[in-house]
């Protein structure tokens, strides 16, 4: 005796379903395969600056470049190297700033709220990025 299944698609109908489910998927895999490394590109980090506010002054300087700034007397300690900025000191209580840990891309950012003290990455391509891709 034969069962009889009742099925809803026919082969051409399952074809066309895998076809538009591969080139609905083909842009999130090719940002994973083809992804660009910046890390060896000069120019890339050339127009990456740190910036640094503290009570309400700011100073820009290039992430290419390894450096100490020291601010407060030497009581808060920011350091650039690697094409990374991190703070090493921090006079604050809690040192949520030194937990940060190290940035190195557009729109991070390490606050110090104590201090009245931001460390933010940004680049000299301001249309580089929007709102949305973060």
């Amino acid at each position: 005796m034969k069962k009889i299944v009742n099925c809803y698609f026919a082969k051409s109908d399952i074809l066309i379903y895998l076809l538009l489910l591969i080139v609905a998927i083909s842009p999130l895999m090719s940002k994973f395969f083809h992804s660009e490394v910046k890390g060896e590109d000069s120019n890339y980090y050339n127009s990456l600056f740190v910036e640094v506010g503290y009570q309400g002054s700011k100073q820009i300087y290039p992430i290419s470049q390894d450096r100490l700034i020291d601010l407060k007397q030497g009581k808060i300690k920011i350091e650039i190297r690697e094409k990374k900025v991190y703070v090493v000191e921090s006079d604050c209580q809690d040192k949520i700033c030194v937990k940060a840990g190290k940035i190195d891309k557009p729109g991070q950012i390490i606050v110090c709220m104590p201090n009245k003290l931001y460390i933010k990455v940004i680049s000299k391509k301001e249309d580089e990025y929007d709102g949305i891709s973060f």
